[in-house]
This record gives structure tokens, sequence and C-alpha cells, in this order.
């Protein structure tokens, strides 16, 4: 492993135990692509993370697109959903780019980046954020302690990689809620999710299912939600 993973033991303990416990034969496999630089396939979904191609090309040229929007100083923060086998977090480390936070939903995945990439100064960085899982009240108090400790009062930029969007709709969706502060959000009316179910909004976009209509609060959450991932997707 090319990460110094004692050494973030400090700064992320939960993360440090879970990387150190995790059996090693679940780690998603690796797959070569024809330009030496190797992609990874989720398991259940069948989908590539990255090029099937050349990866490392794909990342620069996501990364291009975004920082053509960007702004020159230090009052904005990049967003990177999805970190797949770290090809984006790699590239940005030169970047200059000072507030960064890396958001990876599956750890097999963050510890297989690690084992290609060295983090070590990524992950030490007091300006950077990585968070690893779907724990979303751990997500909602790092990302709070992350938006204070850097002051952050401009603009967010994100990078949207489209595999995590259509693996992990709800749960990006939520991370983007609290990044933002739900600036975004359209104000809903009480019965906003009847609407929407009336208009026939597809359920395969509500993962993992279509709100519970008898439970009122609960299905108007989710459909806050689902307006939050619609925005992400179209931004």
């Amino acid at each position: 492993m090319k990460t110094d993973i004692k050494s973030i033991a400090a700064v992320y303990p939960k993360l440090y135990r879970a990387i150190s416990s995790y059996n090693r034969d679940e780690l998603p496999p690796i797959i070569p692509t024809k330009s030496g630089f190797p992609t990874l396939l989720a398991q259940e979904s069948k989908i590539y993370l990255h090029s099937r191609y050349n990866p490392q090309k794909e990342a620069k040229e996501t990364i291009k697109k975004v920082l053509d929007k960007t702004t020159n100083n230090n009052h904005w923060a990049l967003v990177v959903f999805g970190c797949g086998l770290g090809y984006i977090p790699e590239l940005l480390k030169d970047s200059g780019i000072r507030h960064q936070a890396i958001v990876e939903p599956d750890l097999g995945v963050f510890i297989r980046a690690l084992e290609i990439h060295d983090f070590t100064e990524i992950l030490l960085n007091r300006h950077h954020l990585v968070l690893v899982g779907t724990d979303l009240e751990e997500a909602r108090v790092l990302l709070q302690g992350w938006k204070l400790r850097n002051a952050i009062l401009d603009e967010l930029f994100f990078i949207k990689n489209p595999p995590w969007l259509q693996l992990y709709p709800l749960y990006l969706a939520q991370i983007y809620n609290f990044i933002s502060d739900g600036a975004e959000m359209t104000p809903l009316r009480e019965n906003l999710y009847l609407d929407m179910a009336q208009k026939g909004i597809p359920k395969a976009d509500l993962e993992p299912g279509w709100p519970d209509l008898n439970d009122h609060q609960k299905a108007k959450n989710e459909m806050i939600t689902y307006l939050t991932y619609m925005r992400l997707k179209g931004r």
C-alpha cells in the first residue's frame, strides 16, 4: 500500500480502524485497460467506475471542465463525488486548490485507491476532507467542521462522477445538502410529495425505494432529497 495508513490514525481514527480490519478478500477486483491505468467494476450493478480504456485521461478531462469555471482565489472549495481508484485526487495534488473534499461511499474502493496512490498528504491536510462510507451523521459532523475550519465563504464546485450518481443517488444528494446548507432547495408545499407521485416520477430514481405514502414525514423527507438529487444531476 502506497499510503502510510498509520500516519492518519490520529486524524481519521474511525477510518483507520475500518481499513485495518477490512477483509482483503472482499476488495473489488482491479481490471486492467489498454492504457495501463486500471479501472474498477461495481460487482452487483456491473457499472464501471472509470473509463474502460483510459481512466487517467478521463480524469484529466473531468477536472478541466470544472476548473474552467472557477476563480483564482482561495475562497472556494472543490467537492469530488467518487474517489474510485484515486485518479482525480491524485491529479488535484498539484492543482493549487486549497479546499478539497473527497466523498467515497465504498470503503473497499477507497482502499484500492490507497494501494495505487499515496494519499498520505491528502489525508493529513487540514484544508482537505475525506469522507468514506455512508454514515450520514458522521458525514454531517465532519462537513460542518471542515466548512467552519476553512471559512469557505464563496462558491462550491462539484466534480460529479456519473457512476457514483447512479450507484448512490440519495446518499450523494444528502451530502450535497449538508455541504450547500440546502441553499438551492425550492420551498416545498406540505403535500408536494403527493404531487410528484401523481406526475409519475420514475421509481428507479428514488433508490432504495419509493416513499411510503402512508408515512407522511418520511415520504416528504425522501422527496426533498429527490429534488436535491435532480438539481445535483443538472448543475
